[in-house]
């Protein structure tokens, strides 16, 4: 009788036909040979051939139906030849055969993959090292499934030792600069990046998110550089064209922005965000093209539970709460991927103090930060001890001069991932943190998601509701949000009196007599002003503005001269609506107390809708210039109304596009009317409550207090109203 020995060695050695010969000629003698079965069933399916390979597996196992490998042998075969569920079985039957049996574990894990059962999946991976703590496969395969359940800090942890045990593993360095990349380690993921390119300078991918990390870096021209090589070698390259378009946004090119946009909703138009970000881009440019049916798309897409869009962006398409909802709950889950949980978290052991941290990535020349710098002065230190957690760029300009002598606490938080600033907030035992960003620009919502203190809230920076189980308020006041509309919104509201938008009211006002001519405006006739940044020009809102033009003859709209194009697009829209587009004047920005000074010489200002002015409602009111505004249902359109509501000017509130047009003619045509109205505004800037930072200052503290005494007394956060409370009714 001939041996299996010798067919086994030829098989082990790699020559597959001679080794298959041999096995032939050991059955054509025993066909009861279950070694000869089993391990020509194995040579059968590595040659391809698993339907050959079954039966004689099949017949093995009858043979010697306890034997476990004979078992994982069937399942690998079953699964080549896609016969996922019943090797499944296999394997299964394999572990409860030999329960110390590594291999058929780590094969249930491959099969549990390829079903999407993720979890259990992972379970046996895991068994198979503990089983064999030297399986480079089985300790791989667990890393990826950790990455994919967005447990990064594990995932970190396994690939960093699949790479002490194999440093040529290029799959290793790549996803663990992806997991490092999920926490925003970031300078730690750069290097797992170059290392994978070292080792595979082809590796695009790699390529292409070393791109997204020089981007955080702020070195976008790298960046570009990244992507555009990505996309040189494959122009399908989805996630190039992508981040091409995001960096190239954040530059303000908006046309090469939109066009690579558009070749990646091409690519994968169902992807989440792109849609929104697309049509977002086009407003920027005021390129309204089928603007409406792209809106429908997006909105349809949302109504199923689809993240479609960045929050931001629906704010100034949509005057609907309950979509703007919608849309950040699904970013939420989109995008921002741990949670942690809060409930372990105590307030300060500072018995006399709250410690309140402002988190913001705008700590700069920016006008959230400018709006803001009095009130962080103003702040009482007997009763708050304030900290500021800058997350954005570490730049030196005037106003971050002015913003590090006003904290008492100024921490550059740049460079810490979002759980390290999150650590550190706990750390240093904050009371309030206070989200300045939202979903706007460089926002890092993943830092409130890990839990920086037990009381946090959204304030200024995002006109809108976070959806966000992690945030507890949102302040606001009671334009802005009334109640019928407050059910739109995931956190509990925090109603100031008043309006709820600070303002510095040590801001400079040029002394400076601009003339029309030199602002290029005519001598003669009725000037409309609009400051709002152009993405917030919608169609049906230029198409009043025009008709305007038509009836007020003289008149002249003066506008910001955002970018050349949504410049061309505006004066060619007017050619198309039959308005001379001389008529539409263009100005750039200034130093602010010039730009205060210039505004006077404006009659009325027209707000956009639905993202109606917010800062530059304030400018206008700061320079004495009425400001005409439409509200409607979300926050974003009702900030202009909250403003002339703390104003005491409501004429200037309409509540239709009709009603707002009248009131526009009607002003235009009646100058006596508008100077009654001027007059008031510069009375009411002065003696009322909007611009009064010092009594603003209270009432927000006292928002922050109630806060942190329902916290004390460990109850959940609830709807607070300052003004009641402060007067002893209950809120």
């Amino acid at each position: 009788m001939l041996p299996v020995g010798e067919a086994l060695r030829l098989h082990q050695a790699g020559l597959l036909p001679e080794a298959r010969a041999q096995y032939e000629r050991v059955l054509a003698q025993q066909p009861a040979h279950f070694d000869a079965l089993h391990l020509l069933g194995l040579l059968l399916n590595q040659q391809g051939l698993a339907m050959q390979a079954l039966p004689l597996i099949v017949r093995a196992i009858s043979l010697r139906p306890n034997t476990a490998s004979f078992h994982n042998s069937l399942g690998l075969v079953q699964q080549a030849a896609g016969q996922i569920e019943a090797a499944a079985i296999s394997y299964r039957q394999a572990i409860s055969l030999d329960l110390r049996y590594a291999e058929p574990h780590l094969n249930l894990g491959n099969v549990l993959v390829a079903q999407d059962f993720i979890e259990p999946a992972l379970q046996c991976y895991q068994r198979a090292l503990q089983l064999q703590p030297t399986s480079q496969q089985a300790r791989y395969n667990s890393a990826t499934l950790l990455l994919q359940l967005r447990r990064h800090d594990e995932a970190i942890a396994a690939f960093s030792q699949v790479l002490l045990e194999d440093p040529s593993c290029v799959d290793a360095w790549y996803n663990r600069g992806l997991a490092r990349g999920a926490v925003r380690e970031l300078p730690a993921a750069l290097a797992d990046f170059e290392q994978t390119l070292a080792l595979a300078p082809d590796h695009l991918d790699a390529l292409n998110n070393r791109g997204l990390v020089l981007m955080e870096f702020g070195l976008q021209e790298e960046a570009i550089t990244c992507f555009e090589k990505v996309i040189a070698a494959c122009a399908d390259h989805f996630e190039a064209h992508n981040n091409l378009g995001d960096v190239l946004l954040g530059q303000c090119n908006f046309d090469r922005a939109l066009l690579s946009y558009s070749v990646a909703l091409h690519l994968r138009p169902e992807h989440p965000l792109l849609a929104g970000a697309t049509l977002h881009t086009q407003t920027r440019l005021c390129n309204w093209q089928a603007f409406d049916e792209r809106l429908d798309v997006i909105r349809h897409k949302l109504l199923l539970g689809h993240a479609s869009s960045q929050p931001f962006c629906l704010l100034s398409m949509l005057d609907a709460p309950a979509e703007h909802r919608l849309g950040a709950e699904s970013f939420v889950r989109t995008k921002v991927l741990d949670h942690k949980d809060r409930n372990g978290l105590t307030q300060s052991k500072s018995a006399s103090r709250v410690r309140l941290g402002y988190y913001s990535s705008d700590y700069c020349d920016h006008v959230m930060a400018q709006q803001m710098a009095q009130l962080y002065e103003l702040h009482d230190r007997e009763r708050f001890e304030i900290y500021a957690f800058s997350l954005g760029p570490n730049v030196r300009d005037k106003t971050r001069t002015r913003l590090l002598a006003a904290f008492e606490h100024f921490i550059d938080a740049s460079a810490l991932s979002d759980r390290d600033v999150a650590a550190l907030s706990r750390d240093l035992g904050i009371d309030i943190a206070v989200d300045l960003n939202g979903y706007t620009s460089k926002a890092r919502p993943a830092v409130f998601a890990q839990g920086c203190a037990p009381v946090q809230v959204a304030y200024l920076g995002y006109p809108g509701t976070t959806g966000a189980s992690y945030i507890d308020y949102l302040i606001a006041d009671r334009v802005v949000i009334p109640e019928h509309i407050r059910q739109h919104y995931s956190e509990q509201i925090v109603y100031l009196p008043n309006s709820f938008m600070v303002n510095d009211s040590t801001r400079l006002r040029s002394d400076r007599q601009f003339t029309r001519e030199e602002l290029g405006l005519p001598a003669q006739g009725f000037v409309f002003r609009c400051y709002n940044n152009s993405y917030k020009i919608l169609p049906d809102v230029f198409d009043c503005w025009m008709r305007l033009l038509h009836h007020v003859p003289g008149s002249v709209l003066w506008l910001l001269n955002d970018n050349p194009i949504a410049t061309a697009n505006l004066q060619r829209e007017a050619q198309l609506r039959g308005v001379d587009p001389a008529r539409l004047i263009f100005s750039d920005r200034i130093e602010m107390s010039e730009h205060f000074a210039r505004n006077q010489v404006a009659d009325l200002f027209l707000d956009t809708f639905p993202y109606t002015a917010h800062s530059t409602a304030c400018d206008a009111l700061w320079s004495g210039l009425p400001v005409l505004t439409r509200m409607g249902e979300s926050f974003a359109s009702r900030v202009a109304g909250s403003l002339l509501t703390a104003m005491d000017l409501p004429e200037l509130i309409t509540h239709s596009l009709a009603e707002y047009e009248a009131r526009a003619l009607q002003l235009a045509q009646h100058p006596e009317e508008l100077r009654a109205l001027r007059a008031r505004l510069l009375h009411n800037r002065d003696t009322g409550p909007l611009f009064n930072t010092h009594s603003f200052a209270r009432h927000i503290e006292a928002a922050y207090t109630l806060m942190h005494q329902r916290r004390v007394r460990g109850l959940p956060p609830a709807h607070i109203d300052v003004l009641m409370a402060l007067q002893g009714t209950d809120t």
